[in-house]
């Protein structure tokens, strides 16, 4: 499944979701700083692990997030769903 989560004239975002797996794809082509608002349908909190750059992750809470996007760069997030 595919679907779009945030677009803007120089921001991009995406998602794809296959069986429980789940991969945000977000660009930034402006030459500063994005934070990108993510906002999509997910149950359960949990966070967003950056693939590219390990060691970096965000929260999700029930589908709402805060990305913040170097210039000119992306982010791979993968998310890990919370159990409890």
């Amino acid at each position: 499944i595919y679907q779009e989560v945030s677009v803007s004239s120089q921001q991009f975002a995406f998602l794809r979701i296959e069986k429980n797996q789940r991969i945000l794809i977000a660009v930034n082509s402006a030459d500063q700083e994005a934070t990108i608002e993510i906002n999509h349908q997910t149950s359960g909190s949990g966070k967003w692990i950056d693939r590219i750059n390990p060691g970096i992750e965000w929260s999700n809470s029930n589908g709402q997030s805060q990305l913040l996007v170097p210039p000119k760069w992306g982010r791979i997030l993968e998310l890990q769903v919370s159990k409890d």
